[in-house]
């Protein structure tokens, strides 16, 4: 899914223009370098007290892609070592190495298919499986109090065959400080959520673009 990117060149951002004091603090560089020309993730999860980013099912093909490319050598050497008359070091050495190859298929779809929350009723926003506790201080989670904008950065990422943009939605917090949310390349989508996410959480939305 391109984003119809034809040039990396873009008009410098001057945050004085926001006319706030945490803009002059907070970085306008991409926050996670790289990213993807498809759509990953969308708000799709809206409560009055709660929203939450989920994988696209174009995000949910790609995952699971991944894990089957990433089984087949897994499989195939556990079936050469059960029908090999001998076990060996080198056979363990095998499985072993495709076991990790495995793994990282699994960990791509475990990461990626993560619920990225904002819930009000805790005050919390959080990227993960667990619910934490209201006034948690676990890794990762971060109150609501401290986000003081939704920042929406691009990125030109170039390639060999076709080059592209993806797009960043970043949480500023209070400190000047970032905390990314999304990053994909559906410009469109992604500024849709922003704007649904920045009216949630009251706070204002910084789109250079």
């Amino acid at each position: 899914m391109q984003d119809g990117a034809t040039s990396g060149t873009r008009e410098p951002f001057d945050p004085r223009s926001l006319n706030d004091p945490v803009a002059l603090t907070t970085a306008w560089t991409p926050r996670v370098r790289g990213g993807t020309n498809i759509c990953t993730h969308t708000l799709a999860s809206r409560t009055a007290e709660r929203q939450a980013f989920k994988p696209t099912r174009t995000a949910w093909v790609y995952y699971v892609t991944v894990v089957c490319i990433t089984a087949i050598p897994f499989v195939t050497t556990l079936r050469d070592v059960l029908l090999s008359a001998s076990t060996s070091f080198g056979h363990a050495g095998l499985v072993f190495l495709a076991s990790l190859f495995l793994w990282f298929g699994v960990s791509v779809l475990y990461r990626g298919t993560e619920p990225i929350v904002f819930d009000r009723t805790l005050g919390l926003h959080w990227r993960g499986w667990r619910t934490p506790r209201r006034g948690s201080t676990r890794a990762g989670v971060v109150p609501l109090s401290r986000i003081h904008a939704i920042q929406v950065v691009s990125e030109y990422v170039p390639g060999k065959r076709s080059s592209f943009y993806s797009h960043e939605l970043n949480l500023v917090l209070s400190d000047g400080g970032r905390v990314n949310v999304v990053d994909h390349g559906n410009k469109g989508q992604l500024t849709s959520d922003a704007k649904a996410l920045a009216e949630f959480l009251a706070v204002p939305l910084w789109d250079p673009s």
